[in-house]
Parts: structure tokens; C-alpha cells; sequence
């Protein structure tokens, strides 16, 4: 029995590990492999109200996808919807990717619309993860509310850059 015991006790103690590892490992994103999701700047507060004609800052918009390395997978100039195609996000691995590892990807829908003389930018931020315990993506932006806001303000600020 005690050989049974203190040969399986290591095998035990890692699938327990591995299990508590993996719990919220997949849904929940935080920054372990240094390589975060991009920030707005340290107390930026989102413009989302522009003088410019809608042309103008859709113009703007997708100057800043551009040189933010974020592609634009569909454009509908007429209702002012911008949707980008997934970018690589964070990529983490448990244990030095012993037990797996994780990696993420975020997308961002935009529409720009005319509110009387100014127009409107409303920037929202999707997140989805994928790894070893599942191999599909799945939307994990309800989990990551703080990285979604971030996501989404980080854009705020790549536009407003461009519509200066």
C-alpha cells in the first residue's frame, strides 16, 4: 500500500494541480507572460463626440486601426460600421507550458453616426480564448471586463490621435 501510495502521490498532487491551474486559467486573462493587452495611456478619459463630418472621422478611425497594426475586415461607409479582423493577444502557459497553455485574441466593432453637428463614435471590444482544455475560441469578455474596457479605451485613444 505505501508503495502504491508513494508512487501515485505525485501523479495525484499534479492532476489536482493541473485542475486548480486550469480553473478560470482559460477565462480569466491577466498579464503572466508580460505581454499584455494593449492600454490607453495612464488617466486618458475616451472622447467619443467629434466636430468633424462623419466622413471625416470614419476617415479618422481607420487611420488609427492602421497604424495600430489592428486590419479592418469590413467597412459599411454608408451606416458608419467598422469591424476589424481578430489580433493576437497575450499567449500564457502553466508550468512552462507543462500543463498547457492559453492564447487569446480581441476584435473591436465600431460605428461612427451623426448626433445634430457632431459626430458619434461608439467603440466596443470583443476578447476570446482558446488553449489546451478547449481547443475552439470562446468569447471570455464577460470574464475580462477591465481588459474589454481597456481594449475599448485604448481605441478611444488611437482615434482621437488621428482626428486631431
Amino acid at each position: 500500500m505505501r508503495f502504491i501510495f508513494s508512487r501515485f502521490l505525485p501523479l495525484f498532487m499534479m492532476a489536482i494541480f493541473s485542475q486548480a491551474a486550469f480553473a478560470g486559467f482559460t477565462d480569466k486573462i491577466t498579464s503572466q507572460s508580460g505581454a499584455d493587452l494593449p492600454a490607453p495611456s495612464a488617466n486618458y478619459v475616451a472622447k467619443t463626440i467629434y466636430q468633424g463630418s462623419e466622413k471625416k472621422v470614419l476617415a479618422s478611425v481607420l487611420d488609427a486601426m492602421a497604424k495600430s497594426n489592428v486590419d479592418v475586415l469590413t467597412i459599411d461607409r454608408e451606416s458608419g460600421r467598422v469591424g476589424s479582423d481578430y489580433v493576437a493577444g497575450p499567449t500564457y502557459s502553466a508550468v512552462f507550458g507543462l500543463l498547457g497553455s492559453n492564447s487569446t485574441r480581441y476584435k473591436f466593432n465600431i460605428i461612427v453616426s451623426r448626433d445634430g453637428a457632431k459626430s458619434v463614435v461608439s467603440v466596443t471590444a470583443k476578447i476570446e480564448s482558446s488553449g489546451d482544455e478547449a481547443s475552439s475560441w470562446r468569447d471570455v469578455s464577460a470574464d475580462n471586463k477591465d481588459g474589454v474596457i481597456q481594449l475599448r479605451d485604448w481605441m478611444y485613444e488611437q482615434i482621437e490621435k488621428q482626428a486631431r
